[in-house]
């Protein structure tokens, strides 16, 4: 888009055909920004407290923007009202403001089921804005208006696509008494309002569409004080409501053009400053010749005057396909404050130029004077708007500039250019669209910069990368390359800058997934990723640019009845782990037909000419290698539909990764070992099992290991074992007794008191070793004498795990600083398994920081990834989970619960079903009387089995209870039977 602006600044250096507007005397307003015209006012000029020109438009992804320029500051302000709505030029906003100078902003989808609404928190100011309403059905192109104490707005609604009117009894709040407005003619009627100084609306609209309407015919009427007149000032009929609308069959509504020279299109009303209205539109004596016509009321007739042969339509076609809208003329616009003016898009020598025309004698000659010249090939200039009261030499006229092939889909790349004859001042300050930015490895984004003034005369500036290895910029658009942290300079006029901190990070990588494609509200299959518009890359998936969203309403299967669909080739990108992988594709539309749809997946082509017809569904299975980390699955058409679709896809890995070993020391492991302990007596137990749904405690209940012979407290809890690489068994328990005082261990309730460092607090761990499980070595550990700085108020739930980057055994755990929240941290052990290599660092931060999180588990898993199970504390409590491609960072926050209860759980530990894909996620239902352990099934750790609890579901006990806070290990059948003889003895 760069290249656009420049290539424009270029061009209108060019003399120009009057010296009306000199050389340079135009500038650009936004680099992506486009409208359609039939919804206004796009731009308007007010003076209140401030003075302020507003300005609004959609851009190429679908944001609703609105800009303001504050006329004594030379400030220009812009603000995203609404994120991606539709990749669509018809879904522009328009502005209003009210008495009290509270901006609204009105806006819907091309054919949106409603009309939204926002209104700005304070007056004349667009960087705050209160909540979303919506009212109305089928909408499109909305004008509102203040008549009296009430806000009307008009705009194409319902099954019928006619024009409708609702009202606001409420400065806007609210808006009932929706009302059909004007019935009859064809399938849709085009309208365009203007309203005069006594509050009067004048209304231009068609017979419909000139595509559908041989003798598009264009008709006027006047709406005032509840009823409709003609232009002579004689009654048509009172308006009560949707029974009385305004027939263009029946009714005697006035025929300014009678589709006499060919089919015509309205394009603007205005209301000159003797009261009378004006219109100017396009007649098509063909599609390809677009002639421009003036209509002025003289006070007797309407007196129609030709102005300019327009050329043909400016949507670029491209080579070999028909034009779906052979009417869409460059455009003409009437200045508001003075209907003499007209703003029209000619083509002269095959380019479409921005003029400006004035008439002094009612139309009969024009004068005319060139806005752009020269413009470079492949570029259009079209659509002109005038702001409503504008202020001369601000905004005089806005346009649409770039490429454009088609209203939606991206298949427009426009800017919003605009020209002016205000003073220029010198460049005081630049600032970037973001000064703190987080950017996915392998992905792009557009930085914007704006000028303080907005009106300077150099706006040439230069961008810098601080390390062009992690990030690359170019006239703004940035290339995260790999993971680091950056710098990004834009420097202009007088050695002004501006910067903003990038950091790059890694993608967490999939093996396995299953994508529902529809809207946000539509059913989601069972297990699937919900995909919708708004869905772009932040982790793992996402859409590199728009698309748009369907659900074909109930009674239809999920698969079926809503999808995601474009018009311009489109990248769905997925991070996955290298390897061979099948792909299964489900494409279908209940309503229309699908053809020539195109698939590649990293550029190669892996299904062509796929054609599906209404009400189908096409399922069909590729299989793809990937080496670099990543599919880029483009969709793309090539047929008689406008839009590709897409309803499902699913990943599968061809070839499993190999498993982690399931023997030991050439002995197959075939059983379990759980520990865990009791509040009743603080101490450590063993169970085994030999097929992991059945436990049966070693020492008939009883505590393998008392408490109070190893640790600092007395008690332990939260006991965790793990198999080193050495075969040696280690286990990492809490040196915490809660009772400490009532069973006389201490005076005091706590270690230390309470005041300073809150409930439970303690210092370290008890830590242990055995190459038998029998015989154990054992270690306190105590941080807060390791550490004193840390100020160490509690040390909880110590877990293990070995990291092979370091061969070293990475102990994890919850800690406490002071009367803090209690956060994850991680440190290394020495090789001793005495004492900490390294000090505690944070492990993972939990987005909202008013929230504690605990009990971590880290599960490696074969596809070398990293699953992390924790609590979080909020109602209830419960367990969420984790990805990361690194055992000690990077773990991505992932919304929601993974287990089955109502109530608060902790505790989760994950351990293999041996001999099957199959992980079980177990955890302690504290909240529950008696204690007991839930239990859930995974093999993918996106969908997850509810197995119930212990003895009410498939998991069982034979001679144990209230157990809490238990791990599970892998043991071979030997080891499980020496170890329930010992106890047997």
């Amino acid at each position: 888009m760069k290249y656009l602006i420049i290539s424009l600044l270029i061009a209108f250096s060019a003399p120009m055909a009057s010296q009306a507007y000199e050389a340079g005397r135009f500038d650009t307003l936004t680099t992506d920004g486009a409208w359609c015209w039939f919804a206004d006012p796009r731009a308007i000029y007010h003076k209140g407290e401030k003075e302020q020109t507003y300005l609004s438009w959609i851009t190429t992804d679908g944001d609703i923007m609105i800009a303001a320029y504050n006329h004594k500051t030379g400030e220009m302000v812009q603000q995203c009202i609404h994120k991606g709505l539709q990749s669509d030029d018809h879904a522009n906003p328009v502005i209003f403001i009210r008495k009290d100078g509270r901006l609204i902003v009105f806006y819907s989808k091309h054919f949106d089921t409603v009309m939204h609404r926002v209104i700005s928190t304070n007056p004349e100011d667009i960087t705050s804005w209160g909540p979303e309403y919506t009212f109305g059905n089928n909408v499109t192109y909305p004008y509102p208006f203040q008549v009296g104490d009430d806000i009307l707005i008009f705009y194409r609604g319902d099954a019928d696509w006619h024009p409708t009117m609702a009202v606001s009894h409420d400065n806007g709040d609210t808006f009932t008494s929706v009302q059909k407005f004007i019935v009859g003619g064809g399938q849709r009627p085009y309208t365009r309002f203007a309203q005069d100084k006594k509050g009067a609306i004048h209304i231009a609209f068609t017979t419909g569409h000139p595509r559908n309407e041989p003798t598009n015919k264009i008709f006027y009427a006047c709406y005032k004080k509840g009823a409709f007149y003609k232009a002579d000032g004689s009654l048509i009929k009172r308006y009560t409501g949707s029974e009385t609308a305004l027939n263009i069959d029946t009714d005697q509504a006035d025929v300014v053009y009678a589709a006499d020279k060919g089919k015509g299109w309205i394009w603007d009303i205005a209301v000159g400053k003797d009261g009378k209205p004006v219109l100017v539109y396009a007649a098509f004596p063909t599609d390809t010749q677009h002639d421009y016509y003036y209509a002025r009321w003289t006070g007797k007739h309407w007196d129609n005057r030709f102005i300019e042969h327009a050329g043909s339509w400016f949507p670029q076609t491209p080579a070999g396909r028909t034009e779906p809208e052979p009417n869409y003329s460059g455009g003409i616009y009437l200045d508001p404050s003075n209907p003499k003016v007209v703003y029209l898009s000619k083509q002269v020598n095959g380019m479409f130029e921005i003029y400006r025309y004035t008439t002094r004698d009612q139309g009969v000659t024009w004068e005319q004077a060139a806005i752009t010249a020269n413009t470079p090939a492949g570029l259009v200039n079209v659509r002109p708007v005038v702001p409503r009261h504008r202020k001369a030499g601000y905004f005089d006229v806005v346009w649409m500039s770039g490429t454009y092939q088609f209203y939606a889909n991206q298949q427009y790349r426009t800017g919003l250019m605009f020209a002016g004859s205000a003073k220029k001042r010198p460049l005081e300050r630049l600032k970037l669209s973001e000064t703190q930015l987080d950017l996915l490895e392998g992905t792009t984004h557009q930085l914007s910069v704006s000028y303080v003034p907005f009106l300077t005369p150099d706006k040439t500036v230069a961008w810098q990368s601080s390390d062009e290895a992690v990030l690359t910029v170019k006239e703004g658009l940035v290339k995260a390359l790999k993971p680091g942290k950056v710098i990004v300079t834009v420097s202009g006029a007088n050695g002004i800058a501006a910067t903003c901190a990038i950091t790059v990070t890694e993608p967490l990588y999939l093996t396995n997934a299953q994508f529902d494609f529809g809207t946000a509200d539509s059913p989601l299959s069972t297990g699937a990723l919900r995909v919708t518009e708004s869905s772009r890359p932040t982790t793992s998936y996402g859409w590199l640019s728009p698309v748009l969203s369907r659900d074909r309403g109930e009674g239809q299967p999920d698969d079926v009845r809503d999808f995601n669909m474009g018009g311009a080739p489109t990248v769905f990108r997925v991070y996955v782990t290298n390897g061979d992988y099948r792909l299964t594709f489900k494409q279908g539309d209940k309503a229309f037909r699908h053809d020539k749809m195109t698939v590649k997946v990293n550029g190669r082509v892996v299904m062509q000419d796929v054609t599906v017809e209404a009400g189908a569904l096409l399922t069909q299975t590729v299989d793809v290698a990937v080496s670099n980390n990543r599919m880029d699955i483009e969709f793309a058409r090539q047929g008689s539909d406008p839009n590709w679709v897409i309803n499902a896809l699913t990943i599968e890995p061809l070839k499993k990764t190999v498993n982690p070993s399931e023997t030991i020391h050439g002995e197959e492991l075939s059983a379990y070992l759980m520990t865990y302990f009791k509040d009743d007596t603080h101490g450590l137990y063993f169970a085994v099992s030999d097929d992991g749904y059945t436990f049966t405690d070693v020492n008939n209940g009883q505590p393998v290991i008392a408490g109070d012979t190893i640790a600092e407290q007395k008690g332990i809890r939260d006991p965790h074992i793990m198999r080193g690489p050495d075969g040696c068994f280690y286990l990492a328990m809490t040196d915490l007794h809660i009772y400490g005082k009532q069973k006389g261990y201490r005076e005091t309730e706590w270690e230390r008191p309470g005041e300073l460092y809150d409930w439970g607090n303690n210092r370290g761990f008890v830590l242990m070793k055995s190459h038998d499980l029998i015989n154990w070595s054992h270690t306190v550990l105590d941080i807060h004498k390791a550490y004193p700085e840390y100020n160490v108020g509690c040390a909880w739930a110590p877990e293990l795990i070995y990291d092979p980057d370091r061969d070293r055994i990475m102990i994890y755990f919850t800690m406490r600083k002071g009367k803090g929240r209690t956060k994850l941290y991680y440190a290394y052990m020495n090789k001793a398994f005495n004492a900490l290599e390294t000090a505690p660092e944070l492990l993972f931060e939990y987005p909202d920081s008013t929230k504690q999180i605990l009990d971590a588990d880290i599960t490696r898993l074969p596809d070398g990834r990293y699953a992390m199970m924790y609590v979080a504390q909020e109602n209830p409590g419960g367990i969420k989970l984790a990805f990361s491609n690194h055992i000690n960072k990077g773990y991505v926050y992932r919304e929601g619960q993974v287990d089955f209860e109502k109530r608060s759980c902790e505790a989760p530990n994950v351990w293999k079903r041996l001999g099957e894909d199959k992980w079980v996620l177990m955890y302690d239902i504290f909240s529950v009387k008696p204690h007991n352990f839930g239990f859930a099934e995974t093999s993918d750790f996106i969908h997850f089995t509810n197995l119930g609890h212990f003895d009410q579901g498939v998991m069982r006990r034979t001679n144990f209870a209230v157990q809490k806070h238990g791990a599970i290990i892998h043991l071979t059948k030997s080891e499980a039977e020496r170890l329930k003889a010992w106890y047997a003895r």
